[in-house]
C-alpha cells in the first residue's frame, strides 16, 4: 500500500519517530521540544518517540540537553536511550532525522520508511544554512543551546507545513 499522509485520511493523531545517533542529545530533545511545537499549532499527536540508529540502550539524556530544554520548562530527567527498531519504523507516520547518516540509515535498514524520513536540518528559515542538526555530544552548555535552538526553528517549519497540508485537506 502506497504511504499517505495521515491526518488526511485518519482520525488519528500522528506518529513520529525522532533519529539521532545515541539517542542521547538531539532526538530527546527534539522529542519533547516538538510535543511544544505541534501542540501549539493543534496538529492532532497519537505519539511521538525517538531512538537512535547507533542502538545504545538505558543511558540518561546528556545533562547539558536536561539542562538546555530545561531552560524553557521542559523535562528530560525520566530519557533512557534506546535504538530504533523495525517496530518503530514501522509504526510512525514520520521519521525525523537529525543529519544525512540517519537518513542513509533508515534506507539501509528500513527501505519500505525511507518515504516517511523527514531531513529536518532542511526546514530552516534561510534555506541551506544547515547542512544537518550539528551534534552536541561532549560540548559545552553553548553547543546545545544553539542545537536546542536549531533544533525549534526547523521544527517550528516543519509543524507549519504539516498544518498546511491539513489545512489544505479539510
Amino acid at each position: 500500500a502506497a504511504w499517505t499522509f495521515p491526518m488526511l485520511n485518519d482520525s488519528r493523531g500522528i506518529r513520529v519517530l525522532f533519529i539521532c545517533s545515541g539517542n542521547i542529545c538531539r532526538s530527546p530533545m527534539a522529542l519533547v521540544l516538538g510535543a511544544e511545537v505541534l501542540a501549539e499549532r493543534g496538529i492532532p499527536i497519537d505519539w511521538l518517540d525517538s531512538a537512535g540508529t547507533l542502538g545504545i540502550e538505558g543511558q540518561p539524556a546528556a545533562s547539558p540537553a536536561v539542562e538546555a530544554v530545561g531552560k524553557l520548562g521542559l523535562d528530560l530527567n525520566q530519557h533512557l536511550s534506546k535504538g530504533i527498531s523495525d517496530a518503530l519504523a514501522k509504526q510512525a507516520d514520520f521519521i525525523v532525522a537529525m543529519a544525512p547518516e540517519h537518513v542513509r540509515e533508515v534506507r539501509l535498514r528500513y527501505p519500505d520508511a525511507l518515504p516517511k524520513a523527514v531531513k529536518l536540518w532542511e526546514y530552516t528559515s534561510r534555506r541551506g544554512r544547515l547542512d544537518r542538526i550539528a551534534d552536541p555530544i561532549g560540548q559545552p552548555l553553548g553547543d546545545y543551546l544553539s542545537c536546542r535552538d536549531d533544533l525549534i526553528e526547523c521544527l517550528s517549519n516543519w509543524a507549519d507545513t504539516l498544518s498546511d497540508r491539513a489545512a489544505k485537506a479539510r
